[in-house]
């Protein structure tokens, strides 16, 4: 008797809160045909899929865009769950600050390990390994920027402006970086925000 379950995670942010990802556990409940790799949610129920009570430890794994690794953190008593409750991960906890932190722009990794146990039918214990690899872009800094490059423009002087020009650049860029992101393409969409950043400059440090 052998089972899978392939957990599912989605992750959340507000450039209003710039300091907290929520995250949340979408693996869904187990159905033989529409998720067939969900968690059995019965816990009473005979053994038909892995199981929430089977899970023996459930670790969280963070990497900022600039590369530096946090973690791994237990966060067994949260996730997983059938329930939708969501985890909270703070980042000035995670660096260990005593200030305010702020998100990074960028590509944020978050990776999810859950292991355990289940029954294998005949008296013992079948050990299993479950990993999701979820990417959140962050795009606060930018976003800000742009708007105020946009904010600083003069529609009633055409195109040909410095600041009309700026804006122009910056809006398209930042539209190629979230199209990027759609396609699933990450290193261009890590190109077209290096070159954001640049026109940037200063004027997204205090957003």
């Amino acid at each position: 008797m052998s089972f899978k379950v392939t957990p599912k995670l989605k992750v959340c942010h507000s450039c209003h809160d710039k300091g907290t990802f929520l995250l949340s556990d979408v693996t869904g409940p187990w159905d033989d045909t529409l998720n067939p790799f969900g968690w059995q949610p019965d816990a009473t129920s005979p053994q038909t899929q892995i199981k929430l009570q089977d899970v023996a430890s459930s670790a969280l794994t963070i990497t900022s865009p600039s590369g530096t690794m946090y973690g791994p953190y237990d966060i067994y008593a949260t996730l997983p769950n059938l329930d939708g409750t969501e985890l909270t991960v703070d980042l000035s906890d995670i660096l260990g600050s005593g200030d305010e932190a702020s998100y990074e722009d960028g590509y944020w990794d978050f990776d999810w390990v859950v292991k355990g146990e289940y029954p294998d039918g005949v008296g013992g214990e079948t050990p299993f390994h479950a990993r999701c690899l979820k990417s959140e872009l962050v795009l606060c800094d930018v976003q800000c920027c742009t708007d105020k490059f946009t904010a600083d423009s003069d529609p009633s002087c055409g195109c040909s402006g410095k600041g009309n020009t700026k804006a122009i650049d910056a809006m398209l860029t930042l539209e190629a970086i979230q199209a990027a992101d759609r396609c699933g393409q990450k290193e261009k969409a890590k190109k077209h925000l290096k070159n954001l950043q640049a026109l940037c400059g200063n004027k997204c440090k205090n957003c």
